[in-house]
């Protein structure tokens, strides 16, 4: 099964919209981000009846990361009474 190791994670801004489909191929949703980072995933081994889709301005530890967690790929760094503002849509087809 697709997330049986592990979710999915796709990073670099390589993907700005995901869709789910129906088993006839029709789009079920869409969800848009401009997120760096987005993972997908399910509970392995379980069958679930759900994926999550994920927009991400971080993104956890790589296998074997040593660093700090200020270091980390993606992290956002913002300075006293500094702002950061995200979105992200979820449009529901009929």
């Amino acid at each position: 099964h697709t997330f049986d190791k592990d979710a999915l994670v796709l990073e670099n801004s390589q993907v700005k919209r995901v869709d789910l489909l129906k088993q006839d191929g029709g789009s079920y949703l869409t969800v848009y981000f401009t997120a760096p980072v987005v993972g997908l995933w399910s509970p392995p081994s379980k069958n679930a009846p759900f994926v999550c889709i994920e927009p991400w301005y971080g993104r956890c530890d790589r296998v074997n990361y040593t660093g700090e967690y200020k270091d980390r790929n993606w992290m956002q760094h913002l300075q006293p009474g500094e702002t950061f503002d995200a979105s992200y849509i979820i449009e529901i087809h009929g």
